[in-house]
């Protein structure tokens, strides 16, 4: 499922961000109408900001991720698949920051936590159900992984100390 809710994902994502890039005339368009406040950056940036932006380069280290990258014997396929992980983050990042400058450019006055939504909501019918598609994908995958380490944890790190005797399929099982 993760598999299928990652395709669903690359197809919608950059969907939108098509749609709505040739809606307001292309990317040299989008970059004369955004404000030079978003284009050059602000002097006033600190070092903070800038060690920040780094740290977000890293794939994420949650206990999701972390949990499967533990779970893996195998520490080439580890390194290899967060690398990969990594490459496909930049551009999602890129298309999600472009629909993100979209959202300013068509409604300067729009909040920031609402660009998202703002954006779906004038998508035509069939691409609107995909974009919403790719949304859940998101969601479900994200709440899945979650899940799945939460529960892995407190079975193999609270439970299984307190019960000495618990087997393998019994961990399993509670978990």
């Amino acid at each position: 499922t993760d598999l299928i809710q990652f395709g669903v994902l690359l197809i919608a994502i950059p969907i939108i961000c098509n749609i709505e890039l040739i809606e307001i005339g292309g990317l040299a368009e989008l970059i004369t109408s955004l404000p030079k406040t978003h284009i050059i950056p602000s002097p006033a940036i600190t070092l903070e900001q800038i060690t920040w932006f780094f740290i977000f380069l890293i794939p994420l280290l949650d206990p999701a991720i972390m949990q499967r990258i533990m779970m893996d014997r195998d520490h080439k396929k580890v390194s290899r698949a967060f690398k990969l992980s990594a490459l496909t983050d930049i551009p999602i990042y890129l298309v999600v920051c472009l629909i993100g400058l979209i959202a300013l450019v068509k409604n300067p006055l729009l909040d920031a936590n609402l660009s998202f939504p703002y954006i779906v909501a004038k998508l035509p019918n069939g691409i609107k159900g995909l974009a919403i598609a790719g949304i859940l994908a998101v969601v479900m995958s994200t709440a899945d992984s979650f899940l799945h380490a939460a529960s892995v944890s407190i079975v193999h790190d609270d439970i299984k100390p307190c019960f000495k005797g618990i087997s393998d399929t019994v961990e399993m099982r509670l978990s």
